[in-house]
């Protein structure tokens, strides 16, 4: 038991679904905590009318779901990369199936939470995160290219594809055996 505890607390994709799970725990106990200035009636029925949603999105759990996919990324491939040189453990295959799992939740959890809010104002030049690459390109052009929508579902199709890749070497791994 102590073995299999060590080997959690030192693999990089265990620590990675713990940062996940942190994250989905986060963020309704801040968006429980985030206060909304009520609508005047003419605009909730413009709003209504569109089946649009009435809630804006907070600039900090936008920021904080980008960053927590781009750390994913950059873990899950580091750890792709040298998955191939390291000895097959027996249970990788089960921590990378659970991990895999949790993304895919995480995934469509996180699209189904930008669906129910209005996106507009996040892209700016007062957002931390976007501020450097809105002073390269301009912001006319950073903000008609770059939608809220649109990278957290191209950072979610690179994630996904790393994901998929990384499944497929522990997989490949397990059938040939422990060695490299």
């Amino acid at each position: 038991m102590k073995s299999i505890l060590k080997f959690l607390l030192t693999n990089r994709i265990s620590i990675l679904i713990a940062l996940n799970i942190a994250v989905i725990i986060w963020i309704p106990w801040y968006e429980k905590g985030v206060e909304y200035e009520a609508l005047l009636d003419s605009e909730y029925k413009v709003l209504s009318e569109m089946e649009m949603p009435t809630i804006p999105l907070n600039e900090t759990i936008c920021n904080i779901m980008i960053i927590a996919i781009i750390i994913n990324i950059i873990v899950l491939a580091w750890e792709s990369i040298k998955k191939r040189k390291k000895r097959f453990v027996k249970y990788d295959l089960m921590i990378t199936f659970t991990y895999f799992s949790l993304v895919m939740f995480c995934m469509l959890l996180g699209a189904y939470y930008l669906s129910t809010k209005i996106n507009a104002g996040i892209i700016n030049e007062n957002n931390p995160l976007f501020e450097f690459p809105i002073m390269i390109l301009g912001k006319d052009l950073f903000t008609s290219i770059v939608t809220v929508t649109r990278l957290y579902i191209s950072l979610c199709v690179i994630h996904l594809s790393i994901c998929l890749f990384n499944l497929y070497l522990c997989i490949e791994r397990y059938e040939s055996g422990s060695t490299p």
